[in-house]
């Protein structure tokens, strides 16, 4: 598996920022850069408003790490990886397996 680990991605955090009208302004934070597998088993695509966007679905593996949620995505370069699930599937705190959407205006 650790041969597997060629990607390097960033995991990333949300920021709300105060906008001063009452609302906040989203922007995103490094936590971590990260070494993982990429698989992406399957793509559809979707309606959004006038326009048909590509969405794929990718499983992104690395070792564990706590505290990674749905709220935090990934980002290898200009791809942005959007966590859907994040699991631990064989229960031993070795490997985490994030399901994740890219693309969709992440």
């Amino acid at each position: 598996m650790i041969g597997g680990l060629r990607h390097r991605l960033v995991l990333e955090a949300p920021v709300r920022t105060p906008d001063g009208g009452g609302g906040a302004q989203l922007s995103w934070q490094t936590v971590a850069t990260l070494w993982a597998s990429l698989d992406m088993p399957s793509g559809a695509e979707r309606d959004r408003g006038d326009r048909t966007e590509a969405l794929r679905q990718v499983r992104i593996r690395l070792r564990y790490r706590s505290g990674v949620t749905p709220a935090h995505r990934f980002r290898k370069g200009a791809r942005v990886f959007a966590i859907r699930a994040v699991l631990d599937e064989t229960g031993t705190g070795r490997w985490l397996t994030c399901l994740c959407d890219e693309g969709g205006g992440t």
